[in-house]
């Protein structure tokens, strides 16, 4: 008998949950001034940051590899409504540690799709993490995050100078 990969099961098992997770917070009438504050850019279910966060407490706790924690990540990150977004920043922050600088690209691929401050700020601060640990085993990390300095997106501009000012 065959089953699936356990990397996509593990991953497909958790978005499903953060999705009916969140899905069922929606409130229509909060998402209106949310989609107004980031000037219409984005779709919001309506849920603030507590109640987003209290919603996913209850759900399994994240056990994979970095590969599927990523995986998980960018799957969040297509979703349209922005509390996906920022479940998958959080997620990432809470697991950091699992991180290292070959994960930087993709972490950077996040910070160039559907970008806003509101995102690129959250992942600066795990990009931060990720380079600061790297620090004390790696010859000279902080390499990589000079050649963002120079990059031609502006939000990878900004995470590089967001990660100087520590």
């Amino acid at each position: 008998m065959r089953s699936e990969p356990t990397c996509a099961f593990r991953v497909s098992d958790l978005l499903a949950a953060i999705e009916t997770a969140l899905r069922a917070r929606t409130d229509a009438q909060q998402a209106v001034p949310m989609k107004a504050y980031m000037l219409d850019q984005f779709e919001f279910l309506g849920i603030r940051a507590g109640p987003r966060r209290d919603a996913l407490k209850g759900l399994p706790k994240f056990t994979g590899t970095s590969d599927e924690l990523l995986q998980l990540a960018e799957a969040l990150w297509r979703l349209p409504e922005r509390e996906f977004q920022y479940a998958a920043i959080d997620l990432l922050a809470r697991h950091h540690k699992r991180l290292g600088m070959a994960d930087l690209p993709r972490l950077l691929q996040c910070v160039q799709a559907r970008s806003w401050w509101d995102t690129v700020d959250g992942l600066a601060g795990v990009v931060g993490d990720v380079v600061l640990r790297a620090k004390a085993t790696q010859a000279d990390p902080q390499q990589a995050m000079d050649a963002c300095l120079t990059h031609p997106h502006l939000w990878v501009r900004r995470v590089a100078m967001l990660h100087q000012l520590g």
